[in-house]
């Protein structure tokens, strides 16, 4: 594609793509470049739908998982300190306390155990290791969301 004054009049950006192109020998365009996309509106979904058998996309679900329940455990203790600042404390309320420090004990455990998986990313048992992080961080998921219909229930 060569680079005209009405391309750069058309595309605007292309300026600015040929001046970095001119000072990073020619490198710059690549990264600039829209890619199109083949067949899914994002390369996460994508990754989130293949099979987790294969190294690269399961390292990629495990850094995504870890960061994840990092987050979530904190929204649950968070959570468990709001319940604790209404003045009127009842049987619902105590349970649904217990419930958002409970979801918060299981994303603790999958940032670890997803750790750990990331240490041995070459082990065999790496299956079975995923399998339980996959079902801890749903259950826990799971206990947050009900945790929440309580809640609501309790300030209605």
């Amino acid at each position: 594609m060569p680079a005209t004054p009405e391309h750069f009049h058309r595309y605007p950006g292309a300026a600015v793509a040929a001046l970095l192109a001119v000072v990073t020998a020619g490198r710059a365009w690549q990264f600039i470049q829209p890619k199109p996309l083949r067949g899914s509106a994002s390369p996460r979904l994508a990754a989130m739908l293949k099979n987790i058998r294969d190294p690269k996309i399961l390292l990629q679900m495990l850094l995504s998982l870890l960061s994840t329940s990092g987050t979530m455990a904190g929204i649950s203790l968070a959570l468990v300190g709001i319940v604790n600042l209404r003045i009127t404390s009842t049987k619902i309320a105590s349970a649904a306390d217990d419930m958002f420090l409970f979801a918060s004990l299981g994303f603790v455990f999958v940032c670890f155990m997803t750790f750990f998986a990331l240490r041995h990313v070459d082990s065999p048992k790496l299956a079975r290791w995923t399998d339980v992080i996959d079902i801890t961080f749903l259950l826990s998921l799971t206990l947050l969301v009900l945790a929440g219909f309580v809640t609501v229930y309790t300030f209605l």
